[in-house]
């Protein structure tokens, strides 16, 4: 008889140790669904202001270029009613202005794509950080509600052998008190640590 009911002990430490390993698989899995459905909503915000401000960079340079080429025309044609001479020096100036312009925009764009670049490098730093730390968790979490589960059992198997001995010994007499007493002073504990 005690060994059925030490047997429907294990058994139910082995259901709660499954049952506590499928509930710290599904919060594991939960987060790591959470955190990458945010990571996604936040590239996705990241590539949209990217392309709304390289959308709005082009615009801008569109109507530079045309207020250039506009103020280039009403220039050339003061300055053909003047001097050929000074409308090729304007004409020359306004190329190196166009170049400064056009440098100014390229590293304007180089810096904001590296600055985006570095963000998402960030981003995924911290999701790894995260994954790794979450991990480590449930790895400890594990090996705690493991090692409470063979503390539990080496105290059941204590117990077990500590009775099976005292019936070997006195099988037609009661045992001593002190024998009893260290016998049955073997506490099983089932709680299991989350």
């Amino acid at each position: 008889m005690d060994s059925h009911v030490h047997g429907n002990k294990r058994a139910e430490y082995d259901r709660l140790l499954r049952e506590a390993r499928r509930e710290i698989d599904t919060k594991v899995q939960h987060e790591r669904d959470e955190m990458d459905r945010a990571l996604k909503q936040e590239r996705v915000y990241v590539d949209k202001m990217l392309k709304d401000e390289r959308a709005d960079m082009s615009q801008k340079i569109k109507q530079m270029r045309e207020e250039m080429e506009k103020k280039l025309n009403q220039d050339r044609e003061a300055m053909e009613k003047k001097f050929q001479l000074a409308y090729k020096e304007m004409q020359l100036k306004l190329q190196k202005d166009r170049m400064v312009v056009d440098g100014l925009i390229q590293t304007e764009r180089v810096n904001m794509d590296a600055n985006v670049l570095q963000a998402r490098a960030n981003m995924d730093i911290r999701l790894q950080q995260e994954r790794k730390d979450m991990d480590y968790k449930a790895v400890v979490e594990q090996v705690m509600m493991e090692g409470k589960m063979l503390e539990d059992r080496a105290m059941f198997q204590s117990h077990v052998q500590c009775h099976s001995s005292q019936l070997q010994e006195h099988v037609f007499s009661t045992p001593p008190v002190s024998t009893l007493q260290r016998c049955y002073s073997v506490t099983i504990t089932t709680d299991i640590v989350y």
